[in-house]
């Protein structure tokens, strides 16, 4: 099964909390399996927000970044139940389907 998109949360929820290994950019890059564009993009977003700082070669976490990780968590987490449920009511729509026969519309498979 294909793994879906990681959301920008849980990206900066990945990036915080390898900042609090104090980490350099490309150890952080590896554990968040993103490229350098795509670090930096992240990295940036997270320094303006405060939530991590940066020294010579390594980020830190800051107290704000460390105050963001429990809520980034559960965004994270809550959004994953939320896929999963989705993907139960697309698996229970097809085996309605299946079972009456017709094929349920698009809004009103929204519902399920």
């Amino acid at each position: 099964m294909i793994e879906p998109r990681r959301d920008k949360y849980s990206i900066i929820f990945e990036i915080l909390e390898a900042a609090k290994d104090n980490l350099p950019i490309t150890r952080i890059m590896y554990s968040t399996n993103l490229n350098y564009k795509q670090i930096k993009k992240y990295l940036d977003l997270c320094l303006e927000a405060g939530f991590i700082r940066k020294g010579k070669k390594i980020y830190f976490i800051t107290e704000r970044g460390s105050e963001a990780l429990p809520i980034l968590e559960s965004i994270t987490d809550k959004r994953k139940k939320i896929e999963q449920m989705r993907q139960e009511c697309s698996i229970m729509r097809e085996k309605m389907e299946s079972y009456i026969g017709i094929e349920i519309e698009e809004k009103e498979a929204e519902i399920f």
